[in-house]
């Protein structure tokens, strides 16, 4: 059984020790990283109610965190923090929600395919937010277990590794060589 630390003490992200980093499900890395009110926003724009939510966006985006656990968004830049590319990706998903709601699509169609096809471009441009930075995980960002094994996030979740905990490292690759890799990640 794992025991996490941060629950007992309610610690913030920037109190969790950088070289033993609990792995965490999506809902706990939510409440850690405080994203439940923007998640909550993303569930308004959607516009599809919360048991369409629940099913259909929340697992998605629970996976995705639970993904990239505590993975900043860049080295330096923005989101640079512990959990900065969750933090990033939900920021996106929003902005990108936000601009979808103004734009009629398809172009150019006749407004009955348009309400019919709303809802399916919602979640289409929801996923392309969704995984738009996913590449990061195996181009740039290492997940060192505490057994000294690197994670590939391509033959497990990190929930069933086996580990406790993990600390992050960076591997140097050409800039934006992670949205040449994205598409790996569907298998």
């Amino acid at each position: 059984m794992k025991i996490f630390s941060w629950k007992a003490k309610k610690k913030t992200v920037f109190e969790l020790n950088q070289k033993k980093l609990p792995i965490l499900a999506g809902h706990e890395l939510i409440e850690l990283l405080g994203l439940g009110n923007k998640i909550k926003s993303i569930e308004r724009i959607t516009s599809v109610g919360s048991e369409y939510f629940n099913e259909l966006y929340l697992p998605a985006i629970e996976l995705f965190i639970e993904s990239v656990q505590l993975a900043p968004a860049s080295t330096a830049h923005h989101h640079s923090g512990p959990g900065g590319l969750a933090t990033h990706t939900i920021d996106v998903i929003e902005r990108a929600l936000r601009q979808r709601k103004s734009f009629e699509l398809p172009l150019n169609a006749d407004s009955e395919i348009i309400f019919q096809q709303d809802h399916f471009w919602t979640y289409s441009i929801f996923i392309g937010a969704l995984l738009h930075d996913i590449g990061k995980m195996i181009t740039s960002t290492l997940i060192v277990l505490d057994n000294g094994k690197i994670w590939n996030p391509h033959q497990s979740s990190l929930l069933n590794s086996g580990a406790n905990s993990y600390q992050i490292r960076f591997d140097y690759n050409p800039y934006k060589y992670h949205t040449q890799l994205a598409n790996s990640f569907f298998h």
